[in-house]
């Protein structure tokens, strides 16, 4: 559903799993159909050493390593870590990037001598 939601979304997206995970067959061989999705076979000490590299992280369950926790911590990250939803419209929040843009004017026009 990970894959799935952000190819959606149009993220690209860096799956880091284990080589001895036995997951990582099912998970390779569906990201090679998606066109967003890398797959990276790392243990969980060589992700945290680079986390710093990355916007986000999202992890599909919360029993990590402290030491996951605290560089996550000391980057200032937030680790979205409950599990995947199977409602879209909530699940998609953790692959957009919301940005707006808004323009403020004085009443009786701009306070810096902008014009409208």
């Amino acid at each position: 559903m990970v894959l799935l939601a952000a190819e959606t979304a149009g993220t690209p997206l860096i799956v880091s799993i284990a080589p001895d995970d036995s997951k990582l067959r099912i998970v390779a061989s569906f990201a090679e159909k998606l066109t967003k999705v890398e797959v990276k076979k790392q243990a969980t000490e060589a992700f945290i050493k680079e986390m710093d590299a990355y916007e986000r992280v999202r992890t599909c369950t919360a029993d990590l390593p402290d030491t996951f926790y605290n560089k996550a911590a000391e980057s200032g990250k937030h680790i979205a870590s409950n599990k995947p939803l199977t409602e879209g419209r909530l699940e998609l929040l953790h692959y957009l990037k919301e940005q707006s843009i808004t323009y403020e004017y004085h009443r009786y026009g701009s306070i810096f001598g902008e014009e409208k």
